[in-house]
């Protein structure tokens, strides 16, 4: 796959192109993509609750969350947890 980025500036009518990026599927697991992808992907596909989501749940989220936590010096990453427990206990009520 091809992307590419182009921009418009807010006065023109023509668009400009940035950059382009070629793309391979590396057809890796979810298990071996980045602690940063893995760590987002769950709860995003909940909460846009999309057909891909296959069989993401708020608990698989947090648990990949608690897998792939890394590094969290500016405690990001233990708010979003908290944000998903959060939103698995209003889902129980």
């Amino acid at each position: 796959m091809t992307l590419e980025l182009q921009y418009k500036q807010p006065t023109s009518d023509k668009s400009a192109s940035m950059t382009e990026f070629t793309l391979r599927d590396e057809e890796k697991t979810f298990e071996q993509a980045s602690c940063n992808f893995r760590f987002a992907a769950a709860f995003g596909l909940i909460l846009r609750d999309l057909q891909y989501r296959r069989n993401a749940t708020l608990a698989k989220s947090e648990e990949y969350a608690v897998g792939a936590m890394g590094n969290d010096d500016e405690g990001d990453r233990a708010e979003f947890l908290n944000l998903v427990r959060k939103t698995s206990q209003l889902g129980r009520r």
